[in-house]
């Protein structure tokens, strides 16, 4: 160094260091160089190396500059005015919250009130707050009673009791028998009874009303019977069972006092129901007067089967049948029974009347019961006894006569009679069965036959079918023929002489309906007729043309449609549709061609 090298000679650093670069910083501190010190810097007082720094509330503090660093308040707040209340509640500051105050009872934050009888009440008091009572003073003492009233405190009012059924506020007292009457006991106090004695039940004596009774002559009466609302334990002047006449007393006595009824007793004559019985009567015989055998007394009444009022009838009854006749008062009835025999209507049966071929016969009667007697005409002559059932007759004519079978059985009488007719077996029979019949569509026809009057008249089916209401009547009906042919033979005889038959066709076409007709004024098949239809009266018929119009109507169809339609106006040749609805609900359905 030095000369012409141009360097400074080097020099110790502040560490002693020769050339060293450590230096003294401004506070006086060797930094830097080998020291391994830094230099120190300002602190926020602006001193070198100072202490002072910045607090969380951006104040320097400490160091030189005597202040003091912030901290937080109760809410975190650095620097807040938040504080703890005497609560322990953060209050102020960014709270929101308002410190708590003492309560009447001295306790911070405390719930406890002033009431309005101004006692602290609530809270830590352990008192509560007081009421209005019922008559509206705050702390009253008045209550509502058992009978709803508001009493005691400032009210004026004594409480209601209970009377002796327990009724709070009731009327009921107890009576002098000790018993709890009124109120709502519906109890009645009690009285004194006739001797004086509360609730006594000595009654004054009773021996009812007085009375009178008449009896039957030689009968007797319990007096006590007559009693009306008489105390029992009286004592009876004579009886008390009497059969006298007279007036009889009863007396009841008691403590307090005594009673007495009267009772008359007359006497009543017996009735005489005596009446005598009447014949045997027949059960067809009219009503018997039953007053007309009466012997005794008049005026009673009549009681038994078949009896109605004072008759007597009979019908409907066989046998011994009891009657009574019942006459008198209540106290003196007589009664007399009889029995009225009345017997059955026997059976009266002549025979069948009969013809008979020539001048003698023989009759037939019927005997059940009782004995019988023929009557004969004059004319007829009996073979035998007339009382025999079974008679041979001689005619001495050839005519009809009527005889008479008379049977009587006790009271009863019935008759029957019976026509026989004697026959000339010379004479000829006459038969016709009548004219032949054809009917449309009918099931029943009559018959129209004739024969000899007095003859045996028998209808019978020959072929085909049908029923005979009367086979033995020349004109009887006859149902349920079949279609087609139906023949039927009517036979007549004459006893034994002789027998002719005839015979008779009935004939039965279904219904048709053509399928065309020719309404052309010729005469011939100028109607669309339908063969039977006079069977249907009230059938219907409806003919539309082929385009479903309604061409021609009739509520009775009876064969008249000629050709024309409804109006009046003469229908074209067509082919036409008809409905058919018969009367007796068939129904047909079909073309007709109309072509003139």
């Amino acid at each position: 160094m030095g000369g012409t090298t141009g360097n400074i000679a080097c020099t110790q650093d502040c560490a002693g260091v020769w050339g060293g670069t450590a230096v003294l910083d401004n506070c006086g501190t060797c930094v830097g160089g080998t020291t391994g010190n830094v230099a120190c810097t300002q602190d926020c007082a602006g001193v070198w190396g100072g202490t002072a720094v910045l607090d969380n509330c951006g104040t320097c503090v400490g160091g030189t500059t005597g202040n003091t660093a912030c901290t937080q308040d109760c809410a975190g707040v650095w620097g807040g005015t938040a504080v703890l209340d005497n609560c322990g509640t953060c209050v102020g500051g960014t709270t929101g919250n308002v410190a708590c105050t003492q309560d009447c009872a001295g306790v911070w934050g405390g719930t406890a009130v002033t009431d309005n009888c101004a006692t602290c009440v609530g809270g830590t008091t352990g008192n509560v707050a007081c009421t209005q009572d019922c008559a509206g003073v705050w702390g009253g003492t008045a209550v509502t009673d058992n009978c709803g009233t508001c009493v005691g405190g400032t009210t004026g009012n004594t409480a209601c009791t209970q009377d002796c059924a327990g009724v709070w506020g009731g009327t009921a007292v107890t009576d002098n028998c000790g018993t709890c009457v009124g109120g709502t006991t519906g109890n009645t106090a009690c009285t004194q009874d006739c001797a004086g004695v509360w609730g006594g039940t000595s009654m004054p004596p009773v021996a009812g009303d007085d009375g009178s009774a008449t009896i039957c002559a030689g009968t007797s009466i319990d007096l006590t019977t007559l009693l009306s609302g008489a105390d029992t334990g009286g004592v009876w002047s004579v009886g008390p069972v009497v059969s006298s006449t007279g007036t009889f007393t009863y007396t009841v006595t008691n403590a307090c006092g005594s009673d007495e009824s009267s009772f008359t007793i007359t006497h009543e004559a017996l009735a005489d129901a005596s009446w005598s019985i009447p014949p045997a009567i027949c059960e067809t015989a009219p009503p018997l007067v039953l007053s007309n055998l009466i012997t005794g007394d008049q005026g009673g009444t009549w009681s038994g089967a078949g009896v109605l009022g004072s008759s007597f009838d009979p019908t409907g009854l066989v046998g011994p049948i009891q009657v009574t006749y019942t006459v008198g008062t209540a106290n003196c009835i007589s009664q007399e029974s009889h029995t009225i025999q009345v017997g059955q209507m026997p059976m009266a049966d002549a025979g069948e009347d009969a013809i008979f071929c020539g001048t003698d016969g023989l009759v037939n009667a019927v005997l059940t019961t009782g004995s019988g007697s023929w009557t004969l005409p004059n004319g007829l002559n009996p073979g035998g006894a007339l009382t025999a059932p079974d008679l041979e007759l001689h005619a001495s004519t050839f005519a009809s006569y009527t005889l008479y079978w008379t049977v009587t059985d006790g009271p009863c009488i019935a008759q029957d009679a019976t026509e026989v007719t004697f026959m000339n077996p010379d004479l000829g029979l006459a038969v016709d069965a009548g004219p032949d019949q054809y009917l449309e569509v009918l099931s029943t026809a009559i018959m129209q036959g004739h024969a000899t009057p007095g003859a045996t008249i028998e209808w019978w089916l020959l072929s085909g079918g049908g029923t005979l209401l009367v086979p033995s009547d020349t004109n009887s009906t006859v149902q349920d023929l079949a279609l087609g042919d139906n023949y039927f033979v009517l036979t007549v005889s004459l006893g034994q002489c002789a027998s002719i038959s005839d015979t008779v066709l009935l004939h039965v076409d279904d219904l048709f309906i053509p399928e065309g007709y020719s309404p052309n004024g010729d005469g011939v098949n100028d109607r669309w007729e339908i063969t039977g239809i006079s069977a249907f009266p009230g059938s219907s018929l409806k003919v539309f043309n082929r385009w479903g119009q309604l061409v021609y109507e009739s509520d009775s169809y009876n064969n008249e449609w000629d050709g024309h339609a409804l109006y009046g106006r003469e229908l074209p040749d067509a082919t036409y549709f008809y409905v058919l609805n018969l009367s007796s609900d068939r129904t047909y359905n079909g073309h007709v061609i109309l072509k003139r």
